[in-house]
């Protein structure tokens, strides 16, 4: 689901000179003035479905459940001689806590997911995906403390691949393995990078098939929770000047300008310790203490150089 934040700065200025220049040249006059965008390529949402592993919820400790009962999620064996099996399309979700085997602590909500159910597989995801835009992807990871590895402290081992789709029952090659996630029982540990969508891939998978169990049983162990592949923060800003003016005309010497600045995140990703900033028209002054956020007074957040005539805000 898209994922849009907003946020208003406001400010007024004080009209100094007859004439008006103001911001690249648009002129401070009746109504509002509209910005043309640039030109560039829009990351639409990925909307990666689940990655939580919160759906479906059950009772007790664990349930194996047909990937058609699994929002978002797929599995493939990764053995051809498996695809008559009936168990191969198996979804192992788990409880936190729910035996001594499983994950003792949460990574995001108390159900996750175990790589492989009855035999090993594949769970991929098919996401729409914009060429040429860098997504952004993160999972947590952790290995099962049983059999073999009963103190937790020897490591699981998976890949995560992104590739086209189209081809779920294909080892992926080399150049689709975006990440080898090694990993003990002791505690989740997470993976980050980014991904850069090639040109012409309209959609991906992007999935997950277990490499080494240190239970010795490749069915338990690779456990996986907090999955993210999405868009980053995608800021767009719009400006829109109005004046004091009785009858809303060209402003004039000793008028006040209001100029209101709308930011959007059209990104899946919350954008953090951004700053705003722009240079004034020499014919305009910055009243002190006038910008605002959501209408809040922005004190400290905003600053206003008068050599420069820059205006910094926080946010």
């Amino acid at each position: 689901m898209l994922k849009k934040s907003f946020i208003r700065f406001t400010l007024l200025i004080a009209v100094v000179y007859l004439c008006l220049g103001l911001f690249m040249g648009i002129t401070a006059s009746a109504g509002t003035q509209v910005f043309v965008l640039p030109t560039e390529v829009v990351a639409l949402p990925v909307n990666l479905i689940n990655g939580s592993l919160q759906s479906p919820s059950f009772t007790g400790a664990y349930a194996m459940r047909h990937m058609s009962l699994v929002p978002g999620w797929s599995t493939i064996p990764l053995d051809p001689n498996d695809y008559s099996n009936p168990q191969a399309y198996t979804v192992e979700l788990h409880k936190v806590g729910g035996q001594s085997t499983f994950a003792s602590t949460e990574a995001d909500g108390d159900q996750y997911v175990e790589l492989n159910a009855y035999v090993a597989g594949r769970l991929y995801q098919n996401v729409a995906t914009v060429p040429e835009t860098r997504l952004l992807w993160q999972f947590a990871h952790r290995a099962r403390p049983i059999l073999l590895n009963p103190t937790g402290i020897l490591e699981d081992v998976c890949n995560l691949s992104i590739r086209p789709t189209g081809t779920p029952g294909t080892a992926p090659t080399a150049g689709e393995i975006i990440c080898t996630a090694s990993s003990n029982a002791l505690d989740w540990y997470y993976y980050y990078g980014t991904y850069t969508v090639p040109a012409g891939q309209t959609n991906t998978e992007f999935g997950y098939s277990a490499v080494f169990a240190a239970s010795g049983n490749g069915a338990a162990g690779n456990f996986l929770d907090h999955i993210k592949f999405e868009t980053g923060a995608s800021l767009i800003s719009k400006k829109s000047i109005s004046t004091s003016a009785g009858d809303n005309s060209t402003a004039v010497v000793g008028e006040t300008v209001t100029i209101s600045i709308d930011i959007t995140n059209w990104g899946e990703t919350d954008a953090s310790r951004c700053v705003f900033r722009d240079i004034l028209s020499d014919d305009l002054d910055y009243i002190d203490g006038s910008a605002a956020i959501d209408g809040v007074s922005a004190g400290s957040l905003a600053t206003f150089n008068s050599v420069t005539d820059e205006l910094r805000i926080n946010f």
